[in-house]
């Protein structure tokens, strides 16, 4: 990497906007990179330089383009809580499904976890594919229980993924549908079964904090300390959001707290965010 090139990606990690000009009318390349830090747009987003991002872009920067730790702009922005910059690479850069279903997952989980980014990131996912046509999965997406059950006796599989890698129980799960999440079971659902990126059911609902909808499924049977997505419990993602209701539903369900994700135990992720209540239950 030349002169030009340092000049470059600092202006874009300090946010100069006019500094990033002057590099690139020396010469720099736009879209030089290291093995550690990626592109300048990989610095810009990350540190959340609006601006920087947006001039990047319109000279026409490479999106794709990804760091040491293999994240790009948009999961450097997700991460590190950077919502403006995450809504302009959505709408200027659209990702492919893996890294929206990345950036979910690292947002979910990052240090100081913004919801607002969650949902943006799981906006665009729900836009990016339409389900397929048997109408259940955008039923139990919606919550719609007679269009389920309607769909349901029509013939419709219970166990079809649907476009984006969903099966209907997961939508219902993930949106906090707890009568559809009982009609899905009722119908032969699996309980623990895992959509594309490695979570079930129980997980999703931890997650977003629908604790009727998790004391249902451990009702049910669902197993749960199971280890998912690289080694993630549900108490551990309830713990890290800090949603004191499903841990209790959790606790009372016998979940096993002494697991560790990364060396950290749930307990330690609740303390990590502060949640220091729910600390100390786990």
């Amino acid at each position: 990497m030349d002169s030009n090139d340092e000049l470059l990606f600092n202006a874009a990690e300090t946010g100069i906007a006019s500094g990033v000009e002057v590099a690139l009318l020396a010469g720099a390349n736009l879209d030089a990179a290291d093995q550690l830090r990626g592109s300048a747009l990989c610095v810009a987003a990350s540190a959340g330089h609006l601006d920087v991002v947006t001039l990047l872009l319109d000279r026409g920067a490479d999106p794709t383009i990804k760091d040491g730790a293999d994240m790009g702009p948009l999961i450097l922005a997700a991460r590190d809580g950077q919502l403006d910059v995450v809504k302009l690479l959505l709408e200027r850069a659209p990702p492919t499904e893996r890294v929206l279903d990345e950036a979910i997952g690292v947002a979910q989980m990052s240090r100081g976890s913004n919801q607002t980014i969650v949902d943006a990131l799981q906006g665009a996912r729900l836009r990016s594919v339409a389900p397929k046509g048997d109408g259940l999965h955008a039923a139990a997406e919606r919550g719609d229980l007679e269009a389920a059950r309607a769909a349901l006796d029509a013939g419709a599989d219970v166990a079809l993924r649907d476009d984006r890698g969903m099966e209907a129980l997961s939508w219902a799960a993930l949106r906090g549908h707890a009568e559809l999440v009982a009609l899905l079971l009722d119908r032969g659902a699996a309980i623990d079964g895992l959509n594309s990126t490695g979570w079930p059911p129980l997980g999703q609902a931890s997650g977003q904090g629908h604790a009727v909808v998790v004391a249902l499924l451990a009702q049910r049977g669902a197993d749960v300390s199971l280890a998912f997505d690289g080694g993630r419990t549900a108490l551990m993602c309830a713990a890290y959001q800090g949603h004191a209701a499903v841990i209790d539903a959790l606790l009372a369900a016998g979940a096993d707290s002494t697991p560790a994700h990364d060396g950290k135990t749930a307990r330690d992720l609740a303390a990590m965010q502060g949640h220091d209540a729910i600390a100390a239950k786990l």
